[in-house]
């Protein structure tokens, strides 16, 4: 029979094997960070300005030809429209995986942001938000983090849950900030969900979890098939970051 010091070994070596996890991923979350980063800043300068220049060389081809050209001005003409939805999906790309938004405009412009995304790329969605101005609660890192959680979220609402209705809240308390999104889309199975974390969606939630746990939070998920979904979580803050 294991003695107490034998047990007690056993559980601070689990305790470190857990901590040296949880430092391995949030290691890896921040590799991916600068990863996409780095993607999304040649998407921009060099896909962006390669296909800009390609639009402005063909531009100039239509603007000389002859007037009895009609079928090759046509062409043109559509060649321009598709270079322009290419052109604008560069740009999503871009802004997707780094979000400039958050820099320029702050946490709570760029969450609203988000859900104006999920709006006009959904219209049948009705969504309902409430959100408390969250700027200068978090530093950097924290910041992307929630805003990535956020997206991923939104993200499976807009490609997977066939909701008519979404409600998202955000608010500020004594020491945390809560979020709370929720949908009555046709939910799913979380456990088996979580089981096949080989499947987009499960490394997606997994993601949400870690990322939450990483800057100190609880994460709580709730869905069943056909009842839709709940995802809340507390962040806590630090008088200084006010």
């Amino acid at each position: 029979m294991m003695n107490i010091k034998g047990c007690k070994r056993t559980r601070e070596s689990l305790d470190n094997a857990e901590k040296q996890l949880r430092y391995l991923s949030s290691q890896i979350i921040a590799a991916q960070e600068i990863e996409r980063k780095r993607i999304s800043r040649e998407l921009h300068d060099e896909l962006g300005q390669a296909l800009s220049l390609i639009k402005f060389k063909l531009s100039f081809i239509k603007k000389n030809l002859q007037d009895e050209q009609t079928l090759i001005r046509k062409e043109c003409e559509d060649i321009l429209e598709f270079i322009n939805q290419v052109i604008e999906n560069v740009r999503r790309l871009s802004r997707d995986l780094s979000p400039t938004v958050l820099d320029d405009l702050g946490l709570t412009a760029a969450i609203r942001w988000l859900i104006n995304n999920l709006k006009t790329s959904n219209k049948k969605i009705q969504i309902t938000s409430n959100i408390t101005n969250i700027d200068h609660f978090f530093p950097q890192d924290a910041q992307i983090n929630i805003y990535r959680i956020i997206q991923e979220a939104l993200t499976n609402i807009g490609e997977h849950a066939q909701a008519k209705n979404v409600s998202i809240h955000i608010a500020k308390h004594s020491k945390v900030i809560s979020f709370s999104i929720e949908d009555d889309g046709k939910g799913f199975n979380v456990k088996q969900a979580l089981r096949k974390i080989t499947i987009e969606r499960g490394l997606g939630l997994a993601s949400m979890a870690e990322r939450v746990q990483m800057i100190g939070g609880v994460f709580n998920l709730c869905s069943e098939e056909g009842q839709g979904t709940q995802i809340k979580f507390t962040i806590p803050f630090k008088k200084k970051d006010l």
